[in-house]
């Protein structure tokens, strides 16, 4: 598992997955979580003081994944998962080393059992509960996006269901195994199954599957008026069929190219930014004037890095065309594959 985790960091980065150290620290705890539990049961030390570190590891394991359940396809603003987590990691600290160990003990004490599968508070809480709720938060964020794509707001990412469907059930196995002990044979089997199934299978599908949800690519002039505009799900520039853009493509070139002489005027900035809006990201490049837009779900460096490029390569055969009518958009949409097809 620790060893995967360290391939995952490699092959996040490297595809540059939004927020994959998540993903990929999760195994990385669990691991070392698995190993302290080892030595405690094993009687290897009988001092209190590894039981703490054990569960402390436990907590971080499960409260990551719960960070990377709630950021998990741009549901929410990046950093809002991961304070979630450390809040409770910072309560969790708190009453592991800080509440008398007395209390500890009498918490550690209580213990239920069903049939055959044995769990204590703790484990409970952190195998269970958190895992449960990691699963329903992951479900819930599909269903939010769901009704987004009804109403027309955006364009689910492909294969978005199927990666949380098999997440969500997945996660619901998991909860079982991680949240109950039990020496039945069997039991100790298919936990042993699931343990690789998820912390190793799970964040390497997501991250290898993730994709950033582009959704319009705009290229818009000095003035505000837009010049070629791309529906990344449709796979399509949207004058193909008509000679004029929709309002709603207008309407955002001329606010997006206010935005834009406003943060070169007022903010300074000059060559490339990112704005939040609604539950999407805008990322803006502009190329001598001309301003090179991009919306999509979620946000990277490497989408800007992209924009960047392909403003560079397309801005002088832009230029030398008047407006939309004579801009070859074959040649922009074969473009646009280029750098883009691996991202959406």
């Amino acid at each position: 598992m620790i060893a995967s985790g360290f391939f995952l960091l490699y092959m996040g980065r490297k595809r540059n997955v939004p927020n994959f150290w998540l993903w990929a620290v999760f195994p990385i705890f669990h691991g070392l979580h698995e190993y302290a539990e080892y030595f405690v049961e094993e009687n290897f030390t009988t001092l209190f003081s590894l039981e703490r570190i054990e569960l402390l590891l436990a907590f971080t394991s499960t409260f990551i994944l719960v960070a990377a359940a709630i950021e998990f396809n741009g549901f929410v603003s990046a950093p809002l998962g991961k304070t979630h987590a450390l809040f409770g990691l910072a309560f969790i600290t708190f009453f592991l080393f800080v509440v008398p160990d007395s209390i500890i003990q009498s918490t550690y004490a209580i213990r239920w059992q069903i049939f055959v599968l044995k769990t204590d508070f703790f484990r409970i809480f952190y195998g269970f509960i958190l895992v449960i709720a990691a699963a329903l938060i992951m479900l819930l964020s599909l269903i939010y996006r769901q009704l987004q794509a009804k109403h027309g707001t955006i364009t689910l990412v492909p294969h978005i269901k199927q990666v949380t469907y098999i997440s969500v059930i997945l996660l619901l196995i998991f909860s079982i195994f991680e949240g109950f002990e039990s020496e039945n044979a069997v039991f100790l089997s298919l936990r042993g199954i699931s343990l690789l199934v998820f912390t190793v299978v799970v964040p390497s599908f997501v991250i290898l599957s993730s994709k950033l949800g582009l959704q319009t690519l705009l290229v818009i002039d000095q003035s505000g008026n837009l010049i070629y505009a791309y529906d990344f799900p449709k796979e399509k520039n949207i004058f193909e069929f008509s000679d004029t853009a929709d309002n709603q493509a207008i309407l955002m070139a001329g606010l997006l190219a206010a935005l834009s002489s406003f943060s070169e005027e007022i903010l300074k900035i000059k060559e490339s930014f990112s704005i939040k809006s609604g539950d999407s990201y805008f990322t803006l490049v502009k190329e001598n004037g001309m301003i090179f837009a991009i919306n999509s779900l979620q946000h990277t460096s490497l989408l800007d890095t992209k924009l960047k490029e392909f403003a560079a390569q397309t801005y002088q055969f832009i230029r030398e065309k008047q407006d939309y009518l004579e801009v070859n958009a074959t040649f922009l949409d074969k473009k646009i594959t280029e750098f883009f097809s691996l991202l959406y």
